[in-house]
């Protein structure tokens, strides 16, 4: 029977998008590199994005495993970094806003990430300075009509299957390149903590007390995961462990440091914004997902910060848990 590593590169492989697919997204990632070059006057940024060939997917495993992965690695003590280091990930083109834990035909944990977890994570963040350029630019009822539509865009591409092409930046809407920047590192952050938490029900034991599974289909595919199932109270720890790995592992991370401290120590609560959003409005059950409502899982994580953290810090964690709490019930168009 296929080990972890074998059986998570053969669900790669079987989910790999054609070379029509592939060549489509190259194609949209060097018109969004030309048109952000020129809302932010940098040219090097579409030398970047002509950089990048491939798969998504591929392409973002490859970055989490060379540029976070060993540095939560590192950060765990030594007798829990060897079953971590032993334990493979990937990141799947599913559309969901979540991470798991499965098992191979032998028994073995692997996790997987969703690419659209990555890629939403981003694309909402990054919503955010672009939502404040409008506001600055062209007033506030423009900004909000914008934030409306990136929000419902989110919303259809979990609801979606298939290729769906991004909203393409505006290059008339000149945004300061720093802007872009932060809401990239926010993103990294965010995917640190992820990992984190994964991580943190690997070292604990979880995937071995877990006493339910599920075989969940894959989309698009003839597939079906054997889905660990861990109890809410798992999660917890899990959220709560990994922050706290994050922040053990954040100030040593190259990608992590334009964001200064205490902010960095927090930032991972912005994904739950995206998590709150996606809860509200489509009310879906999701088989991947065994996880609390984003809101109780902010109420744990600010008494983490509490216990650990001053003042500062808690009070920059609160703000950013009650952005999350009042996220809106969109009408949908």
């Amino acid at each position: 029977m296929m080990n972890a590593k074998q059986y998570l590169t053969f669900l790669m492989r079987s989910m790999a998008p054609s070379q029509a697919e592939v060549a489509s997204m190259e194609r949209q990632r060097k018109q969004w590199g030309r048109l952000r070059a020129a809302q932010t006057g940098e040219s090097e940024l579409e030398a970047a994005y002509e950089s990048l060939a491939g798969p998504l997917s591929e392409l973002q495993t490859e970055f989490l495993s060379s540029q976070l992965w060993p540095h939560l690695l590192a950060a765990l003590a030594s007798e829990k970094r060897e079953a971590a280091s032993r334990t493979p990930f990937a990141v799947l083109p599913l559309r969901t806003v979540n991470a798991c834990a499965a098992t191979a035909p032998n028994g073995e944990p692997f996790l997987i990430i969703d690419g659209g977890l990555l890629s939403m994570t981003h694309f909402h963040l990054e919503t955010q300075i672009i939502v404040a350029a409008i506001a600055t630019a062209r007033g506030f009822d423009q900004a909000v009509e914008h934030h409306g539509r990136a929000l419902r865009f989110i919303l259809q591409y979990y609801e979606g299957e298939g290729e769906m092409s991004f909203p393409l930046p505006d290059p008339s809407l000149q945004i300061p390149v720093e802007s872009l920047y932060l809401a990239t590192v926010q993103a990294l952050a965010v995917e640190t903590f992820v990992l984190a938490h994964e991580i943190a029900h690997v070292v604990v034991g979880h995937l071995e007390s877990a006493t339910t599974k599920a075989a969940v289909p894959v989309a698009g595919t003839e597939l079906s995961l054997d889905v660990l199932h861990q109890s809410w109270e798992q999660e917890f720890e899990a959220d709560a462990l990994g922050l706290l790995l994050y922040q053990a592992a954040c100030g040593s991370i190259p990608a992590l440091q334009g964001i200064r401290e205490p902010a960095r120590s927090v930032t991972p609560l912005l994904f739950f914004s995206l998590v709150a959003l996606v809860e509200t409005n489509l009310h879906r059950e999701d088989g991947l997902s065994t996880h609390p409502p984003a809101r109780d899982r902010l109420s744990n994580l600010l008494s983490v910060i509490e216990a650990r953290m001053d003042g500062e810090t808690l009070q920059l964690a609160k703000g950013i848990a009650e952005l999350a709490s009042t996220v809106p019930t969109l009408a949908r168009r």
